[in-house]
């Protein structure tokens, strides 16, 4: 008898936890594609027109490249987009009136987007490197992580990746 009600007790469990991992989506998580090739792109050649495209690597713009994940550098807790990143979020004005994609940033960015992801590319910013550091600099952990969160989503990518190079608080055992 004990063990009928061990075995419908496991059983019971196994439901549940499959009830709420449906409920919490947490099947849909999406994996990184593997092999991870990955570029940063830090700077650009270019400013302005069509050419900001190849410099992005956008196919179809740029060079032909096999990298499966594109890094737009940087983003920082206290200034924000930076650098390329800053060209991402302002992605219209740079790439000019005569872009194919839209006229506004949300309609581009989501056309680019698209383009990226239907060759197997996720784009994302990378947070901080070494032109930030958080932790020496006592910013708020949960602040700088909800503000980020939100420039990934309202800038339409794929994540973000954490360039962590604080390395002050690395050494003290803080970061």
């Amino acid at each position: 008898m004990k063990h009928i009600l061990l075995v419908v007790l496991l059983f019971a469990l196994t439901c549940s936890f499959q009830i709420k991992q449906k409920q919490h989506n947490i099947s849909s998580v999406q994996r990184p594609s593997y092999p991870v090739r990955a570029v940063y792109i830090d700077r650009l050649i270019y400013w302005y027109g069509m050419n900001v495209a190849k410099n992005l690597g956008i196919p179809g713009y740029a060079d032909p490249h096999d990298y499966n994940y594109i890094i737009f550098a940087f983003w920082s807790c206290k200034r924000g987009p930076l650098d390329v990143t800053l060209v991402w979020q302002n992605i219209s004005k740079y790439l000019g009136d005569k872009n194919p994609w839209g006229t506004d940033n949300h309609q581009v960015q989501l056309a680019v987007k698209k383009i990226y992801n239907d060759a197997g590319i996720k784009i994302m910013v990378s947070a901080f490197g070494s032109t930030e550091f958080p932790t020496t600099h006592y910013e708020d952990p949960v602040m700088c992580a909800t503000q980020l969160g939100k420039f990934v989503i309202e800038n339409n990518l794929d994540g973000a990746d954490i360039d962590w190079e604080d390395n002050s608080a690395m050494e003290k055992g803080l970061g």
